[in-house]
């Protein structure tokens, strides 16, 4: 086996540790922006409890505040984003 291929497989080990170690963790994402937008699916999909937090309303993010919602992110939204977390 090649070490490319060796250290593939152990990446992909890694990887797979790392999704392992946040199911049911709480991660909160600032801002509901396109790039971020696909981490707040993956994690969401990898059992992580995700918070889309945003300053703009709901109304404001459109379509994909109810994607976000579909998939079961919560959304914190409006006022300031760190007034966001304990809410």
């Amino acid at each position: 086996m090649s070490t490319k291929w060796k250290e593939a497989l152990a990446m992909d080990s890694r990887v797979e540790s790392y999704f392992e170690d946040i199911k049911g963790k709480r991660l909160h994402f600032w801002e509901s922006e396109a790039a971020i937008y696909r981490w707040q699916k993956s994690f969401s999909s990898k059992g992580a409890i995700v918070f889309a937090c945003d300053k703009r309303e709901k109304e404001q993010l459109g379509k994909t505040g109810e994607e976000l919602e579909q998939m079961g992110i919560t959304l914190k939204l409006g006022g300031t984003l760190f007034g966001a977390i304990g809410r």
